[in-house]
């Protein structure tokens, strides 16, 4: 088994762990089907700011699929932790603007629900690739 440096003990060959944070479960588990046929470990859905930050006070994600609005607010104390902690993440919304999005979060990519089937995923992928 290889580790590398800054791992959280999984060998080499793990696939990335993404977050993912959405309060509407349809949509979240059809996300859960599309980025584990992806190759990514799914952690969630998280229907909320506070499951969310527990989540990654367990463990820090490789990456995070992040929906605006949730159950308990904004998502924004979510995304401030993640962008602290260099964690790349991509918004998944229909009620924010991108613009927005990107002027307070902008290493952030936006993909605007519907997001067509390939785009979320390639863009996280292209996040996390990049981060290591």
């Amino acid at each position: 088994m290889t580790i590398k440096a800054g791992d959280h003990g999984e060998p080499e060959t793990a696939s990335p762990h993404i977050l993912l944070v959405e309060d509407e479960m349809i949509i979240a588990f059809d996300l859960v089907d599309r980025l584990e046929d992806c190759g990514f470990t799914v952690d969630g859905p998280h229907p909320s700011i506070a499951r969310a930050l527990a989540a990654i006070e367990a463990r820090v994600p490789d990456g995070a699929v992040l929906d605006v609005q949730l159950t308990d607010g904004a998502v924004f104390p979510v995304a401030d932790k993640l962008r602290d902690m260099a964690v790349p993440f991509v918004f998944h919304s229909g009620h924010a603007s991108p613009e927005e999005l990107h002027e307070r979060y902008p290493r952030a990519d936006v993909c605007t629900k519907p997001c067509p089937i390939g785009t979320l995923e390639s863009r996280l992928q292209k996040l996390v690739v990049s981060r290591k």
